[in-house]
């Protein structure tokens, strides 16, 4: 009982007083001031909630777990077969079920991790679970002498990697603006590419100069730095009870604190991700919402089921990559740990393109990027057959021909990120509230998809049937990916919301002509002296009032809207002018005339006022017009200004979309003819190159 009166005095004080001032509270015993922790303004409150501080915080938590989980990637084999003891022939199986061990948790844990983000927003707090349970898979990793504990630590690093992402990406979002959303994810892709090409490369490296224990003493460091920046955040939404507070009330009627809290959140600007912040609570503590009905509403959009296909993609040709060009370094050109660490170093310079191909994606959509990068990227990946002999001029080859994935890679990881967010918030950033993080989940599950058949496909299928069906089959799936099939899925969604809004125009159309004419027959009924309103009571007078604009909308396709004429707009300008004016021309024209002196007044000196002109055609025939016919008129306004316009602009776009959909069916049917002339000519190859080994 005591501690409980305790605790409802402290809080009734508390909450008497407004949010963010630094008041002391009265201790309930000894009648003391004392501060409390939750009134103290944090330290350096506005660089700890900072965009950049968040941004760098969520890029570097997920490169820390991408390096961990790709620095062991050229250890493996070795780890694997001093450590544990596995023949040198059961290695490359393995290392696969490692590597595909990461990508099954990674895939059982982002739905989960996901679901749980949405239903509580606090963000840092996740983060920090994932960063100890990332502790604890790093510990498991440097200690294993056993598979067991190799495959728990991989396991626990896919726990870990599907909170960091979900509820990393999702921080993100809720931080930075949508005008910026490519920029950041530019720079997290940037990240998560540093981790996994930098990992491999300086883990062969230190455990070829240094040892095993070496490369996890450089692993708890950086988990060292990566708990200092995720304990230094501050979220938005927590850091709005001191930013943005203009409204102090002194005193401590509660009702009085209400309405101050109340004005001072009127005065945040709509959009900012303290606004989105709170829609997304209000959305989160909606009890209809479930789980399944957001996932099957994410997966009906087109435009996010083909951005989760592009992240399996590109996860299936990274990890198999990993799987697969350590061991192929060290068989083809007898490389050790560093040379199987070192190969990875044309991929790492691409990556620093991350942050300008985010820009560029917000300024021409990521859809594009992605394209080129899949397109482009076939090249490269299947001309990796060629490299099968011990000379320089294979080396020179594989070097020329990974940078070329790198670049084409750097090209997809962020516009796809960035198009998760776009496909789920629509082109105005305001939907998709409480479904941020349950789409990143789908992203993770997505990017595990790929990690876990990439190891598969690319170790599996290099045991089988050598590295040259590896070349091939990649080739063949990233070309696949860069056939716009989804955009021809874009068009089709399109052209059918705009047949469904040209359909209810055309009724809305019908509707108000039909009634113009009956209201019109109606006056002409109880018009007065045989009075018929029509046409023939036009005259010269009848002169245009409005003005038509032909424009261009996002898509490029002309647009049509009505504006009134110069003419008017300035009589309405001048009539909010003319009391303003007033005065001031009174006062002008007075010291004129004392400076010129007395003037004589005549007729042509007179200011001669412009009579206004009545511009409603009602009044030809008369004051008191029926009310039919000015039912009509209404009728007619709204017709002309409003549903005509717009009718005009959606049959436009309606055939721009035509055509756009006639475009790219014959750009599918071309690169479909292109990969079989493909598959045909590679195997064509492999078939003559044993003929000339035998001969």
């Amino acid at each position: 009982c005591i501690f409980g009166q305790r605790l409802e005095v402290i809080n009734t004080q508390y909450a008497a007083k407004p949010q963010g001032e630094n008041r002391p509270v009265i201790h309930p015993s000894t009648g003391r001031e004392r501060w409390t922790r939750r009134d103290k303004r944090p330290a350096f409150l506005q660089v700890r909630s900072s965009a950049g501080l968040i941004v760098t915080t969520c890029s570097f938590a997920i490169f820390t777990d991408i390096f961990l989980y790709g620095v062991i990637v050229p250890i493996l084999p070795f780890s694997f077969e001093e450590r544990v003891g596995i023949s040198l022939d059961r290695v490359q199986y393995w290392v696969s079920i490692a590597l595909a061990v990461f990508g099954a948790a990674l895939l059982a844990g982002s739905p989960v991790w996901g679901y749980l983000a949405d239903r509580n927003h606090n963000r840092k707090i996740p983060m920090l679970i994932g960063l100890v349970v990332l502790c604890g898979a790093t510990v498991f990793l440097c200690v294993g002498r056993t598979l067991a504990l190799f495959m728990v630590g991989r396991a626990l690093q896919g726990i870990s990697a599907a909170l960091t992402w979900t509820v990393g990406l999702a921080l993100v979002v809720d931080t930075v603006d949508k005008e910026h959303i490519g920029k950041a994810m530019g720079w997290i892709s940037t990240a998560c590419s540093l981790g996994i090409l930098v990992a491999p490369l300086l883990g062969g490296v230190v455990y070829g100069k240094g040892g095993y224990y070496s490369v996890f003493a450089m692993c708890f460091g950086l988990l060292a730095v990566d708990i200092a920046l995720r304990l230094a955040i501050i979220e938005v939404k927590d850091a709005k009870v001191w930013l943005d507070r203009t409204v102090t009330t002194p005193s401590a009627d509660p009702e009085s604190v209400v309405e101050g809290a109340i004005e001072s959140k009127t005065e945040i600007n709509e959009g900012t991700p303290v606004q989105i912040a709170d829609d997304q609570a209000k959305e989160i503590s909606d009890p209809s919402r479930s789980p399944i009905k957001t996932l099957v509403k994410l997966l009906k959009q087109p435009r996010f089921l083909a951005a989760l296909w592009g992240t399996f993609v590109q996860a299936l040709i990274n990890t198999a990559l990993e799987s697969t060009l350590p061991l192929l370094t060290h068989e083809i050109f007898g490389w050790d740990s560093i040379g199987a660490g070192l190969i990875f170093l044309p991929l790492i310079l691409p990556s620093f393109l991350g942050p300008v191909v985010g820009m560029i994606g917000d300024r021409y959509g990521p859809k594009w990027l992605a394209s080129f990068g899949f397109l482009f990227a076939t090249p490269f990946v299947v001309c990796l057959i060629f490299v099968d002999e011990n000379t320089i001029q294979d080396k020179i080859l594989l070097c020329g021909l990974l940078a070329g994935v790198g670049i084409t890679m750097a090209c997809i990881f962020g516009p796809l990120m960035a198009e998760i967010t776009w496909a789920v918030q629509g082109e105005d950033g305001t939907g998709g509230a409480g479904q941020i993080a349950q789409a990143y989940g789908l992203y993770n599950m997505a990017y595990s998809g790929g990690s876990l058949v990439g190891p598969i496909m690319g170790g599996m299928v290099k045991d089988s049937s050598g590295w040259g069906t590896v070349g091939w089959s990649l080739g063949i799936v990233v070309f696949v990916s860069g056939i716009p099939t989804q955009h021809i899925d874009e068009l089709l969604e399109r052209y059918l919301g705009l047949l469904d809004e040209y359909t209810q125009l055309r009724q809305t159309l019908s509707q108000l002509q039909s009634g113009v004419y009956q209201n019109i027959a109606r006056a002409n009924f109880s018009g007065e002296r045989g009075m018929r309103y029509g046409q023939d009571h036009y005259d010269e007078r009848m002169q245009a009032i409005r003005l038509l604009s032909i424009g261009q909308n996002e898509h490029q396709s002309p647009v049509f809207s009505l504006f009134n004429t110069p003419e008017e707009e300035e009589e309405e300008k001048g009539k909010g002018k003319e009391e303003g004016e007033g005065e001031e021309q009174s006062k002008s024209s007075a010291t004129e005339e004392l400076k010129q002196g007395p003037k004589s007044e005549t007729k042509e000196e007179k200011p001669a006022e412009k009579k206004r002109k009545n511009k409603n055609p009602l009044h030809w025939f008369g004051l008191f017009a029926p009310m039919g016919l000015r039912t009509a008129q209404t009728q007619s306004i709204k017709a002309v200004e409003d549903v005509i316009p717009r009718l005009v602009s959606i049959n436009a776009e309606m055939l721009d979309v035509e055509i756009e959909v006639r475009r790219a069916r014959k750009r599918r049917a071309k690169a479909e003819m292109a990969e079989k002339k493909t598959g045909q000519a590679t195997t064509d190859v492999q078939s003559v190159s044993p003929a000339l080994e035998a001969s």
